[in-house]
């Protein structure tokens, strides 16, 4: 699973999910995401109940945390 996601989101910002819904992961400056961004943000996935994060705010945990956003196409 890690490296599905590390790799994915690294050589094309995008995972399957990504292309069905049009969006893409992108830096806060809206580039494209270090490397150190993607493993933090893939990293930041298994704290547990990270999923919870979206009944406070619109972006996940593992993006606030990874300073990455998913922006559409």
């Amino acid at each position: 699973m890690l490296g599905y996601y590390i790799l994915t989101e690294l050589l094309f910002q995008r995972t399957l999910g990504k292309v069905l819904t049009k969006t893409k992961v992108v830096s806060l400056t809206g580039d494209k995401p270090s490397l150190l961004q993607i493993i933090f943000r893939t990293l930041s996935r298994s704290i547990p109940f990270e999923y919870l994060s979206y009944f406070v705010t619109v972006e996940g945990l593992h993006d606030k945390l990874s300073k990455t956003r998913v922006v559409k196409i």
